[in-house]
């Protein structure tokens, strides 16, 4: 990367002085709450224009990243967006459907119907692995199943023309809702509150603790209060050690554990 790209490492929760590249002063974390950085790696790729390419929101898996590295050196040579070029990166071995799960709601997707429950918008498309690891690692567990079976759930097709009421009344085909959106990973998830305001979208591979994190950290509106989803993740991860439990955030299967076992916090 060294070869390619001027690099320059923030931490989020650090005091030094940093000028932004379009001139104004911040100390590190009061540029992370700027940038609305909710996850941790977040990438920021500017090009000789000072403006943002591509922001890749927290793990991405190699295949994924080397794509975005790949994309983002091409610069003007790009013939579509990030999300287009990622689509067509190697599946071998996904599923070539869409994951069902028994809580999607069924078509039509009118998104802008009255109701008190987060909205959670699943962008997702075939021969996707990431999309496969969602539905086959990290959903199948009760303690991020329970949380996503809360919310108001749509399953869309990112390319295709399906049909859709945006949140705000708007009939638009899925691909243009996902464009207009940038939803540029798949799978992404967006969520809305039940004013049809975007609060939080989850576009990066993540696996089972941040998930159920994520959800709940929408279920309970702790937006409202928190704003920084990295210090509720952190203060939630404490919390549940101070009871004694175990906590992982790279295992799939043991998350939340004592024991050995799994353990499902409602």
């Amino acid at each position: 990367m060294q070869s390619d790209f001027d690099l320059v490492a923030v931490n989020m929760w650090g005091d030094r002085e940093v000028v932004q590249v379009g001139g104004r002063t911040f100390t590190e974390k009061t540029l992370a709450a700027a940038l609305r950085v909710n996850y941790t790696p977040t990438l920021l790729f500017f090009d000789e224009a000072r403006q943002v390419i591509l922001r890749l929101n927290g793990y991405y898996p190699p295949d994924a990243f080397r794509a975005a590295l790949a994309w983002t050196r091409a610069g003007s040579e790009n013939d579509g967006a990030f999300s287009e070029y990622l689509a067509t990166a190697d599946k071998d071995g996904a599923n070539p459907e869409l994951n069902p799960q028994p809580f999607f709601e069924a078509a039509p997707h009118d998104l802008s119907s009255t109701d008190e429950r987060p909205l959670a918008v699943y962008f997702e498309q075939p021969n996707c692995r990431q999309c496969d690891t969602l539905h086959q690692k990290v959903l199948i567990h009760e303690i991020a199943r329970t949380q996503a079976e809360k919310m108001r759930s749509v399953q869309i097709g990112m390319w295709s023309d399906t049909p859709v009421i945006t949140p705000d009344g708007r009939p638009l085909a899925a691909r243009a809702f996902a464009r207009e959106l940038n939803v540029q990973f798949a799978p992404t998830v967006v969520f809305f509150d039940a004013a049809g305001q975007e609060v939080m979208r989850l576009d990066g591979a993540f696996r089972t603790f941040h998930t159920q994190g994520i959800l709940r950290y929408v279920n309970n509106k702790a937006y409202l209060e928190q704003p920084s989803f990295q210090r509720y993740l952190g203060n939630l991860a404490e919390h549940w050690r101070e009871q004694g439990l175990d906590v992982d955030i790279w295992s799939y299967d043991l998350p939340v554990s004592r024991n050995g076992e799994m353990v499902v916090v409602h």
